[in-house]
């Protein structure tokens, strides 16, 4: 996050009319829970809009409705705890941002 910050700083001086800053935490199977609320809140804070990669699959869908799939798989492999959150890859986002 502290680097996160760092960068919004420097390049805020860019932004004009026509070039706009925001922040984008990848996707629900490669950002954590606490991450996106970090980053949603910078983002309120700022007054920035995030963009996301969200329900690209159904494999994504798999991951956070039901905590299966090849994408809990690949994370487990890396040592990466996978919880089931029994919500679409939208709800879960909209949750973690309310």
């Amino acid at each position: 996050m502290v680097e996160l910050e760092r960068a919004v700083d420097r390049l805020g001086a860019l932004t004009s009319t026509r070039l706009r800053l925001g922040v984008s935490p990848h996707a629900p199977y490669t950002v954590s829970d606490r991450l996106y609320r970090a980053v949603d809140d910078l983002a309120r804070g700022a007054g920035l809009p995030v963009a996301v990669h969200l329900a690209e699959s159904g494999a994504e869908t798999q991951l956070v409705r039901e905590g299966t799939g090849p994408f809990a798989d690949a994370l487990r492999a890396r040592g990466i705890a996978v919880a089931r959150v029994a919500r679409s890859p939208v709800e879960y986002l909209s949750h973690l941002a309310s």
